[in-house]
């Protein structure tokens, strides 16, 4: 009787779930390229946009290589003994900093009556793998502790032969990018470019480039995998924008251009990716003003209530203002004032007819807000009573027939 009892309150849930979400979607949600609009000041300041003026730059053809950190050569030691014992002492902690002939652990051979020995740091570093515990056997194939300098790093590149790899030397300098820490740059200064024949069929081999990457905070870590960004001569002149003032899908890519209180979408062409830039082939001229931020909410912004209006009127009463200075002043002195209560009038009227409109729109979606719960409400309600009617039917089909006697 239980399972009777709850089930048919489920529609009820049910019914009621897409009433909040039914007209909803989410920023940025669809492709289809978004209308002019017209804003007004204070909706421009509540979006937070914000332009840039585009202009004719340098623009850069980045080379991008995936590289790979690793510990320089001569930077690393693995600390042994050289025969089987227990660990007596252990000097330093995981992350430690050690110097050159540092006692790092004392060590006593399994010979009954031998001396502890020292094994010292032969290297300046860091404690960067550390098994070793006070007591523990081990043997002399054991790695007891892992010592490193990780102030600077070793970055492993690959490039395919090209003219643009070929300017890569040693001595040039780049950057490195992470997923890790997204948008910062590690410089690079490149050691050296070596030649690495491939062995597979059909291919003329590859460049390995070796690279030197400062790393005084030890923020990178050894293993760690990266972009390398260099910027070979040669370059070309055009206008470039911040990737994210881009909107639309591929084929139907545009941005805002503002002006004044007016935003418009314009169709673009990209070019190359530039880090956080893309270059534009077609679509901006130098002097366009570019939204780049609060550009993602304007596809589905309306236009502000007597934003284009005001600007029309505004314009209109300018020229009724200086047309009656031009007559009036010479003709009739006294008409001027009659005309500017009647041109006052006008606003007043104009001002109270707005405010009515705004509060009949307020009036209207409470209105529509209202009728959505009441017809949701009733779904649910006459849901439910078909769900009940419907359980009550097949429990009377399932109950057994009377014998008669």
């Amino acid at each position: 009787m239980k399972n009777r009892t709850i089930l048919p309150f489920l529609p009820i849930l049910l019914a009621a779930l897409p009433l909040g979400a039914h007209d909803y979607e989410a920023p940025g949600a669809g492709g289809s390229v978004g209308g002019p609009v017209a804003l007004s000041e204070v909706a421009i300041d509540n979006l937070g946009i914000a332009t840039i003026t585009t202009k004719i730059e340098t623009i850069a053809k980045p080379l991008l290589l995936p590289g790979q950190l690793d510990l320089a050569p001569g930077q690393q030691a693995r600390i042994t003994a050289p025969y089987s014992g227990r660990i007596d002492r252990v000097h330093v902690s995981p992350g430690q900093g050690v110097r050159k002939g540092e006692v790092l652990l004392e060590v006593v051979p399994l010979t009954i009556g031998a001396k502890p020995m020292e094994l010292k740091s032969p290297i300046d570093g860091f404690v960067l793998g550390h098994g070793a515990i006070a007591g523990a056997a081990f043997t002399s194939d054991d790695e007891l502790l892992m010592i490193g300098n990780d102030s600077f790093l070793h970055l492993h590149a690959a490039a395919f032969p090209s003219p643009e790899a070929a300017q890569i030397t040693s001595g040039t300098r780049g950057v490195l990018l992470t997923e890790a820490y997204p948008g910062e740059e590690f410089p690079v200064e490149v050691l050296e470019r070596v030649i690495e024949p491939d062995t597979g069929m059909h291919s003329h081999g590859h460049w390995q480039i070796h690279c030197r990457v400062e790393n005084p905070d030890r923020k990178l870590t050894p293993g760690l995998r990266g972009t390398l960004h260099f910027t070979p001569s040669g370059t070309i002149h055009g206008i470039k924008i911040p990737r994210r003032a881009v909107l639309g899908e591929m084929g139907n890519l545009y941005v805002y251009l503002r002006d004044e209180n007016h935003f418009e979408p314009q169709a673009v062409t990209l070019g190359k990716r530039l880090g956080p830039e893309v270059e534009i082939l077609r679509g901006l001229v130098p002097g366009d003003r570019v939204v780049v931020r609060g550009n993602y909410q304007l596809p589905y912004a309306e236009n502000s209530p007597g934003a284009e209006e005001h600007d029309h009127d505004h314009d209109e009463h300018e020229e009724e203002d200086h047309g009656h200075e031009g007559e009036e002043h010479e003709e009739h002195g006294e008409e001027d004032h009659e005309d500017g209560d009647e041109h006052h009038d006008e606003h007043d009227e104009h001002d109270e007819h707005d405010h009515h409109h705004h509060g009949h729109e307020a009036d209207e979606e409470a209105l529509n807000f209202m009728r959505g719960l009441w017809l949701g409400a009733a779904a649910g309600i006459a849901f439910f009573l078909v769900v009940h009617v419907l359980v009550g039917f097949v429990s009377l089909l399932r109950r057994p027939a009377r014998k008669a006697s």
